[in-house]
């Protein structure tokens, strides 16, 4: 009889440790989990306002193009609207990638280039309306700025890219070691 409660009480507690032990890891592994799903929506935010950079853009030179062509001033509201929200967007990715010495450079390269963009952007507005007639310079000039910004950004896309499926990587690991633990402690 003492053998077998003795048997018992091993029993009981090997159990009891093994509960302990599967629900700590359980937990480690989820909340790993839970913080590798975290840096996936960060970066796929940071790719988002990337992008964004881009589209505004675009759509200032097209509010740009609409004011230039037709001298209506209705343009000129969407154009500086654009301007500013491409403004925004690259203090969104300067902030979220603060914590990255490689992109934080990038950034460093993608605001000066940006704000050459709008300055020639207003600069073409200005011309026009002080003398009517534009020189081509200053569109080619345009062009070039927006090729560079866009080689920067698709740069810095990239690296977030890469990011993202390290990233992307781990929470699926986490995800795989999760599932399991929790099982074997199910089971035992």
């Amino acid at each position: 009889m003492k053998t077998y409660k003795r048997n018992l009480q091993i029993s009981f507690g090997a159990s009891l440790a093994i509960l302990i032990i599967s629900s700590a890891a359980s937990y480690i592994s989820i909340r790993n989990m839970m913080e590798s799903a975290k840096l996936v929506n960060h970066t796929s935010s940071v790719l988002l306002e990337l992008n964004n950079i881009m589209a505004w853009l675009r759509d200032a030179e097209a509010a740009q193009r609409g004011y230039l062509l037709t001298q209506d001033e209705e343009f000129i509201a969407p154009y500086k609207e654009a301007v500013n929200n491409a403004r925004q967007s690259f203090d969104m990715v300067d902030s979220m990638t603060a914590d990255n010495p490689t992109q934080q450079e990038a950034c460093v390269e993608l605001k000066s280039l940006l704000e050459k963009r709008v300055y020639i952007l207003q600069r073409v507005i200005d011309i026009k309306n002080q003398t009517k007639k534009i020189d081509n310079t200053e569109f080619r000039r345009g062009a070039e700025h927006m090729s560079a910004l866009s080689r920067t950004v698709n740069m810095m896309k990239l690296r977030e890219q890469l990011l993202l499926a390290k990233r992307a990587e781990s929470l699926n690991t986490f995800s795989g070691y999760t599932l399991w633990l929790i099982v074997a402690g199910g089971i035992i």
